[in-house]
């Protein structure tokens, strides 16, 4: 009997201290789960800003830039014929690709003032142009200590001879105190044309190259530190593929002088389409024209010519 009643007793206190330890114990404690579960979700980055889209820039290009940036007072010479002079834009003075490049060149580099010169009427084509100290037109304005001028050199009907002939309007001429740091000289349209209407102007594409080796040779001479830009012709007449020798011509001798090109031809080709007027052209070329660009071609010119300097894309 005092077996059973001490069995009950063990029985009774093991499920006392069961309850016991149920309720807290010597246990660990549970964790609390009523803290502020840990967010999963991703940090909030602050906004950017997107790079602009890029391409590689040429290393002649590039040394030509690095000077912009370093010379106070760098000034640049754009030679060549008609669509130089602005032939097919709205207004030939503000809308022709020297300006729309002045613009674009100003944006890139707004540390610098930078100043367009128009030149002066020359003959009885509005448009015609030469050097002349007398137009300054500021795009931009910062200081005076840190500039660069560009000039517009060009007159209607020039070949690659002609533009040598009249040396003196850009070889060690002088504006804003300096002379010509970059020389860039797009001709051919003449060159080649003029097979049809004058034969004393008319160059094969083997004398186009022997006289750009002239021409680029005359530059180095006068003038050994600056650098030198050759553009390939753009199109005339059909479809424009009878320039394909002279572009291949001019960049054979930007290869051999070591200079850079800026193949204005190439683009004008990847732009054509069959069948689309005038000349396959679209809206880049002037109504009835072969080789005269509208507004939107001459910014087409310009954009390459910012592309192939800093690699900037149209948009």
């Amino acid at each position: 009997m005092k077996i059973i009643k001490v069995s009950a007793l063990i029985i009774v206190l093991s499920m006392m201290l069961s309850i016991f330890s149920a309720c807290g114990g010597n246990e660990t404690p549970n964790e609390d789960t009523s803290s502020t579960p840990e967010s999963t979700e991703a940090p909030t980055s602050e906004p950017t800003t997107e790079a602009p889209d890029l391409d590689p820039v040429d290393p002649l290009f590039a040394k030509i830039v690095e000077k912009m940036k370093n010379d106070p007072n760098y000034l640049i010479f754009v030679i060549g014929d008609s669509i130089t002079q602005g032939s097919g834009a709205s207004d030939p003075v503000r809308l022709d690709y020297t300006a729309k490049f002045t613009e674009k060149l100003a944006e890139q580099l707004p540390e610098k003032s930078v100043y367009r010169v128009d030149g002066k009427p020359r003959g009885d084509y509005l448009g015609m142009s030469y050097p002349n100290e007398t137009r300054h037109v500021p795009v931009q304005r910062v200081s005076d200590d840190n500039k660069i001028t560009v000039v517009r050199s060009g007159i209607g009907g020039n070949t690659v001879q002609k533009i040598i002939d009249r040396s003196a309007d850009y070889i060690n001429k002088k504006i804003n105190g300096t002379t010509g740091d970059l020389f860039i000289i797009m001709s051919g349209v003449n060159d080649f044309d003029s097979e049809a209407y004058d034969l004393t102007k008319y160059a094969s594409p083997p004398k186009y190259k022997a006289n750009l080796n002239t021409l680029v040779t005359k530059i180095k001479t006068a003038h050994p530190d600056a650098d030198i830009i050759l553009m390939t012709p753009t199109t005339v007449r059909k479809d424009g593929h009878c320039l394909d020798l002279y572009a291949e011509q001019m960049i054979a001798v930007g290869a051999s002088q070591n200079i850079a090109v800026i193949d204005q031809h190439k683009l004008w080709m990847d732009h054509f389409e069959e069948g689309v007027g005038p000349y396959g052209q679209g809206d880049w070329l002037s109504e009835g024209d072969s080789c005269h660009p509208t507004d939107v071609g001459h910014e087409a010119i310009a954009d390459e010519m910012i592309r192939c300097l800093f690699g900037i894309k149209p948009e």
